[in-house]
């Protein structure tokens, strides 16, 4: 099989899965599985509480059996790891194509990665790879959109910090921004999108009820609600008198500005000023006796 695709594509997607796969202590498969389709080849990860899947748009293909049991193989992290470091960008813009051809052999399947994306080869990197695992989770099932119809999602879920943890590096292989939807399939877990060839699963981490430490979600909220509510209240009390008391300066500011202004003009001998309702008559000398309370 011989498979050529966009390197940046790829270099995303093996990125994006890597923080999924699980470690040696896990106790899940620790691979990452690629599969090869006529269209795309899809990079998929599983540690139990997370699923990813990647794409990378086919460029080329040769020797598919069409079959999806055959049509893949799998990488070890350390591998993916490998191809990163090997096959890295200039820029966004480096529009450079990369080549995979998977031999078997009686050692298993030897995976060759060239650099075919300018006249002259490139980088060349000789890895081992994997038959691809019938145990693997079911990856592309578990990441589907849910219909809209489904059970209904709880008010409050937990997740698990390793797991979000997980995603941030996810999102980073795609610029650094997520979508997260309630998974109406089963409610227990969201979708989340990394762009647009990027589709993962999160699952939602629940406390036993029996073990005695379930937050009371509703009680915390309504004690959340009174405390900021005062709070909030208290601080918009302080910003009004705090414009006020602003307000009030700055027109006293003004006005004594406008006097001062006017008494400039000798043709004025006295400014009268409404306020309140009422009304009242500054003369010269009252300015003079302020400027002098002033100094």
């Amino acid at each position: 099989m011989r498979v050529t695709l966009d390197t940046m594509q790829f270099r995303q997607a093996l990125a994006a899965a890597l923080p999924h796969t699980g470690g040696p202590k896990s106790g899940v498969l620790e691979h990452l599985r690629v599969q090869v389709s006529d269209r795309w080849v899809w990079v998929m990860a599983s540690c139990g509480s997370t699923s990813v899947m990647a794409r990378s748009s086919v460029l080329e293909v040769e020797d598919l059996t069409g079959d999806p049991a055959t049509d893949a193989f799998h990488l070890s992290p350390s591998a993916a790891k490998a191809v990163l470091a090997v096959f890295t960008l200039a820029d966004e813009l480096d529009q450079t194509m990369l080549m995979i051809t998977r031999e078997i052999t009686d050692a298993g399947h030897q995976l060759t990665f060239q650099d075919v994306g300018g006249l002259i080869a490139g980088s060349e990197l000789v890895l081992q790879g994997g038959d691809p695992d019938p145990e693997f989770p079911n990856v592309p099932a578990s990441v589907m959109p849910a219909s809209f119809l489904g059970e209904e999602l709880p008010l409050h879920t937990l997740v698990h910090e390793k797991g979000l943890a997980r995603f941030v590096r996810t999102a980073k292989a795609y610029g650094g921004e997520l979508t997260i939807t309630g998974n109406r399939r089963t409610g227990s877990s969201y979708l989340v999108a990394a762009g647009p060839h990027c589709r993962g699963l999160l699952t939602i981490a629940r406390l036993d009820p029996e073990d005695g430490d379930t937050p009371d979600f509703g009680g915390l909220e309504l004690d959340w609600r009174e405390q900021t509510e005062d709070l909030a209240h208290a601080l918009n009390r302080i910003q009004r008198e705090h414009l006020a008391r602003k307000d009030e300066t700055e027109a006293k500011e003004a006005l004594a500005a406008a006097v001062r202004k006017g008494f400039k003009d000798d043709a004025l001998d006295g400014l009268t000023v409404s306020t309140g309702g009422s009304s009242f008559t500054l003369t010269r000398d009252d300015v003079a006796r302020l400027d002098e309370v002033d100094s």
